[in-house]
């Protein structure tokens, strides 16, 4: 399990704003995507690179930051994590449907 300090993550949410916050994920997101096509155009299937591994780190970072965002916003029992998981399950449960569907 990957664990990311909560309370830098709000201090951060402090120091520079939500606004901000977002805009630096969609930045990383993009900087993974360039890291996967450049990983790709290497010849590296696996994906393996310091630079995806690096890249994904500040996702994931950057991603904390997104449901503290959205924990502000939400209004339902268990908080962002459980809805998160409400529709992962579903998603899951769909893709599993499709990969025995595909056989």
């Amino acid at each position: 399990m990957i664990e990311i300090d909560k309370s830098i993550i709000e201090s951060a949410l402090f120091q520079w704003g939500d606004d901000l916050n977002i805009d630096i994920l969609i930045e990383e997101m993009a900087e993974l995507t360039h890291a996967l096509i450049h990983s790709r155009r290497g010849g590296c299937r696996k994906y393996q690179t310091n630079q995806v591994i690096d890249e994904t780190a500040d996702v994931l970072i950057c991603l904390e930051s997104l449901k503290r965002i959205l924990q502000k916003d939400l209004m339902r029992e268990g908080g962002v994590d459980t809805l998160l998981q409400d529709y992962i399950d579903e998603k899951i449960h769909r893709l599993n449907r499709r990969l025995a569907e595909s056989q």
